[in-house]
Protein backbone atom coordinates (compact mmCIF):
# COMPACT_ATOMS: atom_id res chain seq x y z
CA UNK A 1 0.00 0.00 0.00
CA UNK A 2 1.49 3.44 -1.00
CA UNK A 3 -0.38 6.08 1.07
CA UNK A 4 0.26 9.89 -0.12
CA UNK A 5 -2.10 11.55 2.37
CA UNK A 6 -2.61 12.10 5.64
CA UNK A 7 -3.83 9.62 8.51
CA UNK A 8 -5.30 10.61 11.62
CA UNK A 9 -7.32 8.76 14.37
CA UNK A 10 -9.80 6.26 13.46
CA UNK A 11 -9.17 6.45 9.46
CA UNK A 12 -5.69 5.40 9.95
CA UNK A 13 -6.65 2.47 12.41
CA UNK A 14 -9.37 1.50 9.25
CA UNK A 15 -6.99 1.89 6.39
CA UNK A 16 -4.26 -0.08 7.29
CA UNK A 17 -6.14 -2.65 9.65
CA UNK A 18 -7.57 -3.94 6.06
CA UNK A 19 -4.12 -4.82 5.54
CA UNK A 20 -4.58 -8.22 7.98
CA UNK A 21 -7.52 -9.16 5.59
CA UNK A 22 -5.02 -11.76 3.69
CA UNK A 23 -6.14 -14.88 1.52
CA UNK A 24 -4.11 -17.92 0.94
CA UNK A 25 -1.16 -17.68 -2.41
CA UNK A 26 -1.16 -13.36 -1.82
CA UNK A 27 2.13 -12.32 -0.53
CA UNK A 28 2.64 -10.29 3.08
CA UNK A 29 1.62 -6.50 2.15
CA UNK A 30 3.91 -3.47 3.17
CA UNK A 31 2.95 -0.05 3.36
CA UNK A 32 5.40 2.91 1.92
CA UNK A 33 4.04 6.08 3.50
CA UNK A 34 5.20 9.36 2.07
CA UNK A 35 3.37 11.74 4.68
CA UNK A 36 2.76 10.41 8.21
CA UNK A 37 5.08 10.53 11.18
CA UNK A 38 5.41 6.71 12.61
CA UNK A 39 4.50 8.13 16.36
CA UNK A 40 1.10 9.78 14.86
CA UNK A 41 0.18 6.01 13.62
CA UNK A 42 1.49 4.56 16.69
CA UNK A 43 -0.61 6.84 18.86
CA UNK A 44 -3.91 6.29 16.54
CA UNK A 45 -3.27 2.42 17.14
CA UNK A 46 -2.78 2.52 21.34
CA UNK A 47 -6.47 2.85 22.00
CA UNK A 48 -7.19 -0.24 21.05
CA UNK A 49 -3.98 -2.62 21.79
CA UNK A 50 -2.34 -2.81 24.80
CA UNK A 51 1.14 -2.57 23.29
CA UNK A 52 1.18 -0.73 19.89
CA UNK A 53 4.88 -1.46 18.01
CA UNK A 54 6.32 0.06 14.98
CA UNK A 55 9.82 -0.82 13.43
CA UNK A 56 12.34 1.93 12.94
CA UNK A 57 13.14 2.32 9.21
CA UNK A 58 14.74 0.08 7.25
CA UNK A 59 18.15 0.49 6.36
CA UNK A 60 18.82 -0.55 2.63
CA UNK A 61 22.28 -1.94 3.39
CA UNK A 62 21.47 -4.28 6.08
CA UNK A 63 20.09 -7.02 2.75
CA UNK A 64 23.85 -7.02 1.80
CA UNK A 65 24.66 -7.50 5.16
CA UNK A 66 22.46 -10.41 5.84
CA UNK A 67 23.51 -12.01 2.68
CA UNK A 68 27.63 -11.78 3.45
CA UNK A 69 26.78 -13.06 7.15
CA UNK A 70 24.22 -16.12 5.12
CA UNK A 71 27.19 -16.71 2.53
CA UNK A 72 30.03 -17.02 5.82
CA UNK A 73 28.11 -20.04 7.65
CA UNK A 74 29.03 -22.34 4.54
CA UNK A 75 25.48 -23.92 4.58
CA UNK A 76 25.03 -23.51 1.44
CA UNK A 77 27.42 -22.88 -1.94
CA UNK A 78 26.81 -20.27 -4.72
CA UNK A 79 27.02 -22.84 -7.50
CA UNK A 80 23.93 -24.69 -5.85
CA UNK A 81 22.25 -21.52 -5.56
CA UNK A 82 23.34 -20.92 -9.13
CA UNK A 83 21.75 -24.35 -10.03
CA UNK A 84 18.80 -24.34 -8.11
CA UNK A 85 18.04 -20.82 -9.89
CA UNK A 86 18.21 -22.42 -13.69
CA UNK A 87 15.44 -24.79 -12.35
CA UNK A 88 13.33 -22.74 -10.36
CA UNK A 89 13.41 -19.87 -13.22
CA UNK A 90 12.42 -22.67 -15.83
CA UNK A 91 9.66 -20.80 -18.11
CA UNK A 92 6.08 -22.52 -17.38
CA UNK A 93 5.82 -23.47 -20.61
CA UNK A 94 9.31 -25.71 -20.16
CA UNK A 95 8.34 -27.35 -16.91
CA UNK A 96 9.04 -31.07 -17.47
CA UNK A 97 7.84 -33.75 -14.97
CA UNK A 98 9.97 -34.48 -11.95
CA UNK A 99 11.11 -30.45 -11.88
CA UNK A 100 9.97 -30.18 -8.08
CA UNK A 101 12.04 -33.17 -7.16
CA UNK A 102 14.86 -31.32 -8.70
CA UNK A 103 14.18 -28.32 -6.89
CA UNK A 104 14.90 -30.30 -3.49
CA UNK A 105 17.68 -32.10 -4.86
CA UNK A 106 19.83 -28.58 -4.99
CA UNK A 107 18.60 -27.52 -1.82
CA UNK A 108 19.65 -31.30 0.33
CA UNK A 109 22.83 -30.18 0.55
CA UNK A 110 22.16 -27.35 2.39
CA UNK A 111 19.76 -29.32 4.70
CA UNK A 112 22.79 -31.80 5.38
CA UNK A 113 25.19 -29.16 6.39
CA UNK A 114 22.53 -27.58 8.77
CA UNK A 115 21.85 -30.50 10.32
CA UNK A 116 25.28 -30.55 11.63
CA UNK A 117 25.15 -27.44 13.21
CA UNK A 118 24.16 -26.93 17.10
CA UNK A 119 21.02 -26.10 17.91
CA UNK A 120 21.97 -22.24 18.56
CA UNK A 121 23.61 -22.64 15.28
CA UNK A 122 20.39 -23.27 13.89
CA UNK A 123 18.18 -21.04 15.55
CA UNK A 124 20.24 -18.27 14.29
CA UNK A 125 20.78 -19.71 10.94
CA UNK A 126 17.24 -19.77 10.23
CA UNK A 127 15.92 -16.28 11.29
CA UNK A 128 18.83 -15.23 9.46
CA UNK A 129 17.19 -16.65 6.39
CA UNK A 130 14.08 -15.45 7.18
CA UNK A 131 14.91 -12.09 7.76
CA UNK A 132 16.80 -12.17 4.33
CA UNK A 133 13.97 -13.38 2.58
CA UNK A 134 11.11 -10.91 4.13
CA UNK A 135 13.51 -7.63 3.83
CA UNK A 136 14.12 -8.73 0.02
CA UNK A 137 10.41 -9.51 -0.85
CA UNK A 138 9.97 -5.86 0.91
CA UNK A 139 12.63 -3.67 -0.74
CA UNK A 140 12.40 -5.20 -4.14
CA UNK A 141 9.50 -3.26 -4.36
CA UNK A 142 11.21 -0.15 -4.01
CA UNK A 143 14.52 -0.49 -5.04
CA UNK A 144 15.53 -1.91 -8.51
CA UNK A 145 18.14 -4.05 -7.40
CA UNK A 146 20.58 -5.02 -10.28
CA UNK A 147 22.02 -8.09 -8.55
CA UNK A 148 20.93 -11.02 -9.51
CA UNK A 149 22.94 -12.92 -6.93
CA UNK A 150 20.66 -11.49 -4.21
CA UNK A 151 17.28 -12.50 -6.14
CA UNK A 152 18.61 -15.93 -6.97
CA UNK A 153 19.32 -16.50 -3.00
CA UNK A 154 15.69 -15.18 -2.23
CA UNK A 155 14.01 -17.48 -4.10
CA UNK A 156 16.66 -20.36 -2.43
CA UNK A 157 16.30 -19.03 0.63
CA UNK A 158 12.45 -19.02 0.56
CA UNK A 159 12.54 -22.67 -0.55
CA UNK A 160 14.62 -23.85 2.31
CA UNK A 161 13.12 -22.55 5.02
CA UNK A 162 10.17 -24.82 5.80
CA UNK A 163 12.32 -27.53 5.37
CA UNK A 164 15.06 -26.19 7.94
CA UNK A 165 11.51 -25.13 10.03
CA UNK A 166 10.75 -28.83 9.71
CA UNK A 167 14.65 -30.51 10.46
CA UNK A 168 14.87 -28.68 13.65
CA UNK A 169 11.16 -29.82 14.88
CA UNK A 170 11.39 -33.10 13.60
CA UNK A 171 8.55 -32.52 11.53
CA UNK A 172 7.43 -33.63 8.07
CA UNK A 173 7.06 -30.43 5.25
CA UNK A 174 3.21 -29.87 4.84
CA UNK A 175 2.60 -29.97 1.48
CA UNK A 176 1.69 -26.09 1.19
CA UNK A 177 4.34 -25.53 1.55
CA UNK A 178 5.74 -27.55 -1.93
CA UNK A 179 2.03 -25.83 -3.15
CA UNK A 180 3.31 -22.24 -2.05
CA UNK A 181 6.66 -22.57 -3.76
CA UNK A 182 5.31 -23.51 -6.94
CA UNK A 183 2.76 -20.77 -6.83
CA UNK A 184 5.81 -18.47 -6.15
CA UNK A 185 8.14 -19.56 -8.96
CA UNK A 186 4.99 -19.59 -11.84
CA UNK A 187 4.53 -16.11 -10.73
CA UNK A 188 8.07 -14.44 -10.78
CA UNK A 189 8.41 -16.59 -14.53
CA UNK A 190 5.09 -14.81 -15.63
CA UNK A 191 6.11 -11.20 -14.15
CA UNK A 192 7.90 -9.63 -17.29
CA UNK A 193 4.67 -9.96 -19.12
CA UNK A 194 2.43 -8.98 -16.43
CA UNK A 195 4.78 -5.65 -16.29
CA UNK A 196 4.53 -4.97 -20.09
CA UNK A 197 0.25 -5.45 -20.18
CA UNK A 198 0.30 -2.57 -16.91
CA UNK A 199 2.98 -0.46 -18.59
CA UNK A 200 1.06 -0.14 -22.24
CA UNK A 201 -2.64 -0.36 -20.68
CA UNK A 202 -1.24 2.84 -18.20
CA UNK A 203 0.01 4.85 -20.74
CA UNK A 204 -1.70 4.24 -23.66
CA UNK A 205 -5.46 4.38 -22.48
CA UNK A 206 -5.76 0.51 -23.11
CA UNK A 207 -7.39 -2.16 -21.71
CA UNK A 208 -5.34 -5.75 -22.38
CA UNK A 209 -6.31 -8.43 -20.31
CA UNK A 210 -5.03 -11.92 -19.13
CA UNK A 211 -5.21 -13.61 -22.59
CA UNK A 212 -3.23 -10.90 -24.29
CA UNK A 213 -0.50 -11.58 -21.17
CA UNK A 214 -0.29 -14.67 -22.81
CA UNK A 215 0.45 -13.88 -26.13
CA UNK A 216 3.30 -11.65 -24.90
CA UNK A 217 4.52 -15.24 -22.77
CA UNK A 218 4.30 -17.28 -25.84
CA UNK A 219 6.37 -15.19 -27.56
CA UNK A 220 9.06 -15.26 -25.12
CA UNK A 221 9.47 -19.26 -24.45
CA UNK A 222 9.91 -19.10 -28.37
CA UNK A 223 12.19 -16.73 -28.74
CA UNK A 224 14.06 -18.23 -25.49
CA UNK A 225 14.01 -21.78 -27.07
CA UNK A 226 15.99 -20.11 -30.26
CA UNK A 227 19.67 -22.05 -29.95
CA UNK A 228 21.18 -18.76 -31.41
CA UNK A 229 19.18 -16.24 -28.94
CA UNK A 230 20.58 -18.83 -25.66
CA UNK A 231 24.08 -18.12 -27.53
CA UNK A 232 24.16 -14.52 -27.64
CA UNK A 233 22.47 -14.27 -23.95
CA UNK A 234 25.15 -16.23 -22.39
CA UNK A 235 28.19 -14.50 -24.37
CA UNK A 236 26.95 -10.56 -23.90
CA UNK A 237 25.96 -8.04 -21.98
CA UNK A 238 22.09 -6.72 -21.99
CA UNK A 239 22.99 -3.62 -24.18
CA UNK A 240 24.56 -6.23 -27.19
CA UNK A 241 21.87 -8.47 -26.70
CA UNK A 242 19.09 -5.97 -27.19
CA UNK A 243 21.06 -4.87 -30.58
CA UNK A 244 21.03 -8.55 -32.32
CA UNK A 245 18.30 -10.21 -31.12
CA UNK A 246 15.39 -7.38 -31.95
CA UNK A 247 14.53 -8.45 -35.62
CA UNK A 248 14.68 -12.13 -34.31
CA UNK A 249 11.27 -10.62 -31.86
CA UNK A 250 9.79 -9.00 -34.51
CA UNK A 251 9.66 -12.21 -36.91
CA UNK A 252 8.07 -14.46 -33.81
CA UNK A 253 5.48 -11.29 -33.71
CA UNK A 254 4.69 -11.75 -37.40
CA UNK A 255 4.23 -15.60 -37.16
CA UNK A 256 1.75 -15.12 -34.09
CA UNK A 257 0.13 -12.71 -35.35
CA UNK A 258 -3.21 -14.81 -36.52
CA UNK A 259 -3.57 -14.84 -32.13
CA UNK A 260 -3.99 -11.52 -31.23
CA UNK A 261 -3.57 -9.44 -34.48
CA UNK A 262 -4.51 -5.99 -32.85
CA UNK A 263 -1.28 -5.85 -30.55
CA UNK A 264 1.02 -7.56 -33.18
CA UNK A 265 -0.39 -4.97 -35.54
CA UNK A 266 0.73 -2.26 -32.94
CA UNK A 267 3.69 -3.55 -32.17
CA UNK A 268 5.08 -3.74 -35.92
CA UNK A 269 3.19 -0.29 -36.86
CA UNK A 270 3.44 2.35 -33.98
CA UNK A 271 7.39 3.11 -32.79
CA UNK A 272 5.89 4.24 -29.28
CA UNK A 273 3.72 1.22 -28.68
CA UNK A 274 6.89 -0.69 -29.18
CA UNK A 275 9.49 1.23 -27.50
CA UNK A 276 7.26 -0.53 -24.71
CA UNK A 277 6.56 -3.91 -25.57
CA UNK A 278 10.53 -4.61 -27.02
CA UNK A 279 12.64 -3.88 -24.54
CA UNK A 280 10.37 -5.28 -21.59
CA UNK A 281 10.43 -8.75 -24.00
CA UNK A 282 14.20 -8.20 -24.24
CA UNK A 283 14.43 -8.18 -20.72
CA UNK A 284 12.65 -10.71 -19.93
CA UNK A 285 14.12 -13.48 -22.18
CA UNK A 286 17.61 -12.32 -21.50
CA UNK A 287 16.94 -13.05 -17.74
CA UNK A 288 15.67 -16.42 -18.23
CA UNK A 289 18.09 -17.38 -19.79
CA UNK A 290 20.99 -15.99 -17.68
CA UNK A 291 19.16 -17.59 -14.94
CA UNK A 292 18.94 -21.35 -17.02
CA UNK A 293 22.23 -21.87 -17.43
CA UNK A 294 25.83 -20.22 -16.59
CA UNK A 295 27.08 -17.67 -18.35
CA UNK A 296 30.09 -17.94 -21.29
CA UNK A 297 32.77 -16.25 -20.13
CA UNK A 298 32.41 -14.51 -23.94
CA UNK A 299 32.01 -11.43 -25.20
CA UNK A 300 30.90 -11.79 -29.04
Amino acid sequence: MYVDKRLDGVQAVQTLSRLNRLIPGKGAPFVLDFVNNPEDIRQAFAPYYDATQLRQGTDPYQLDRLKNELDETYVYRQREVDAFARAFYTPAGNNRMGSHARLQAHLQPARDRFGRLSDDQQAEFTDKVGAFVNLYAFLSQIIPYADSELEQLSAFGRALLPYLRADRQRETVRLGDAVELEYYRLRQVSSGASEIIQQLNDRFGTSFTEADRLFFEQIERDVVEVDYVRRVALANNFERFDLGIRDQIRNVIIDRMAENDAIAARCLNDPDFAQVVLPGLLRSIYDTIRTQEPTLGLDI
